[in-house]
């Protein structure tokens, strides 16, 4: 039965193939003897038959003669659309539709088509042709600012940038709407780092050649470094409409403006940007954190931990994996959230930095739990002054406390507002670190809280204190002095 299945199979594909050929030669062999609607009806049966791109091209060559542009236009684009063209059918196929859009002042879907056809068949003739529409708009026909722009490349190109700069701004004087000197004073104000510069020069040309990718290419850098992300994201935009960019650069435009999308909240289109960032380079582990950041904005936990997991396995010591995981299982409440942002403190105590400080006092919070002082107390004193909170001061106060370093406790709890059992830790910390008129003050401000009071006169560092100021306190009213 198998094998009577597989030779009906077999006959109807033979047969499909036979019943394309036969309907497409009948359609070519009237073309050529112009017997339009004859070829029109054969080749229309052909497209039918297969997944073929040949009769969709002489469908378009036959309403290209009959002066039907549109018509030919669309069989031209279904032509390409197919995988099973021959070559040169495709390839006239690409001219005919560039040549109609021409006809019709479509500028930007001459450089589509072009780029298009560059990545398909490697035409380097469509390569140029962009190149050549870009050149002719950056131009003028103003021949003194032609010979002031001339010179200036021969001095860059000698390296002397300052003279080269100037003959630029004099070709811009006698000219200036010419493009051109303004590229090259964009461009080196962007190599020089002067980026408000660069994007003025650059803006100006993006704005008269909205199809120049490598313009655009440079404004979404600068707008990235600057982290105008909107802008930055709607310039990437155009490098890849119309930008002729090989793999290493799609690969690094794509992580950009995923991160543009990601800081403007587009979350899944910047999930698809480093899905295809991914696709270029499937061993990067950049654009896995930011899908990882992705679904971890949308609550997919799970999807989240695979992703950072097999990330973990390609870079260990990644900073960002590890806050990244802790931060899921925190919020999981599970406490392999500490092992994480233990091996985070580990790899960036040494960086000074603030960008953990959130994380590193939560983890300082644990250890202080699980009375691992020492530890709690270095997180604690690793973390930037100026990025210290109440809470994570007197995590610091009470860990350094416990270790003996009453110096620091006073020091942290000077920078928090204590309450409750540290009131009393920050007396004793002033005590044993002899300042005592710091331990006097805090004692006396316990006479409103009998519980606090109560514990100073029993406990051995403050009993002293506090029996004196009852005593000064005893004095004053029998004197008739009024309480302090």
């Amino acid at each position: 039965m198998k094998k009577i299945l597989y030779i009906t199979a077999s006959f109807l594909i033979v047969s499909t193939a036979g019943l394309l050929a036969g309907y497409l030669e009948s359609g070519k062999s009237y073309y050529m003897y112009k017997k339009y609607d004859k070829a029109m009806e054969m080749l229309r049966k052909a497209a039918e038959t297969g997944d073929y791109g040949d009769a969709y091209y002489f469908m378009g060559e036959i309403e290209k003669n009959r002066g039907n542009y549109q018509e030919a236009v669309n069989h031209f684009k279904n032509c390409v659309k197919k995988k099973n063209t021959t070559r040169k059918y495709l390839k006239n196929a690409y001219w005919d539709i560039l040549l109609l859009e021409e006809q019709r002042g479509d500028t930007e879907g001459v450089i589509r088509i072009c780029k298009e056809m560059w990545h398909r068949l490697g035409d380097y003739s469509a390569k140029k042709k962009i190149e050549s529409m870009i050149n002719k708009s950056l131009w003028t026909e103003n021949q003194t600012a032609i010979s002031e722009y001339n010179e200036g490349i021969s001095l860059r190109d000698s390296g002397r940038a300052e003279e080269a700069a100037a003959r630029f701004r004099n070709a811009l004087r006698n000219d200036p709407s010419f493009l051109a000197p303004k590229f090259e004073l964009g461009m080196s104000a962007y190599k020089s780092g002067r980026l408000d510069e660069a994007a003025s020069y650059m803006g100006e040309i993006a704005s008269r050649i909205n199809y120049y990718g490598e313009v655009h290419l440079i404004l979404g850098d600068i707008y990235y470094r600057k982290k105008n992300y909107q802008a930055a994201a709607s310039n990437f935009e155009r490098v890849f409409d119309f930008g002729m960019i090989d793999k290493e650069t799609e690969y690094a435009t794509r992580i950009k403006r995923a991160e543009c999308l990601y800081a403007t909240r587009s979350y899944e289109k910047s999930a698809e940007d480093a899905d295809r960032a991914l696709s270029i380079k499937p061993g990067s582990v950049r654009p896995m954190l930011i899908l990882s950041a992705v679904r971890i904005k949308q609550g997919d936990y799970d999807s989240a931990l695979k992703i950072l997991s097999r990330a973990g396995s390609i870079k260990p010591d990644s900073r960002q994996i590890h806050f990244q995981m802790g931060s899921i299982y925190y919020k999981k409440g599970d406490p392999k959230y500490i092992n994480h942002f233990d091996k985070l403190y580990d790899l960036a105590k040494n960086k000074k930095t603030d960008k953990y400080s959130r994380v590193f006092t939560l983890l300082a919070a644990a250890h202080y739990d699980k009375k691992n002082f020492r530890r709690s107390s270095e997180i604690i004193s690793s973390i930037p002054e100026k990025s210290l909170n109440s809470e994570s001061s007197v995590i610091g106060a009470r860990a350094a406390y416990m270790i003996g370093e009453y110096e620091k406790s006073v020091h942290f709890y000077e920078k928090s507002s204590p309450s409750g059992e540290d009131r009393l830790m920050f007396a004793k910390a002033c005590a044993r670190s002899g300042k005592m008129d710091r331990a006097r003050t805090a004692v006396a401000n316990f006479q409103y809280d009998e519980a606090l009071m109560k514990k100073a006169k029993s406990d051995p560092d403050l009993s002293g204190i506090s029996e004196k100021i009852e005593r000064e306190r005893a004095a004053r009213s029998n004197s008739g002095g009024s309480p302090k």
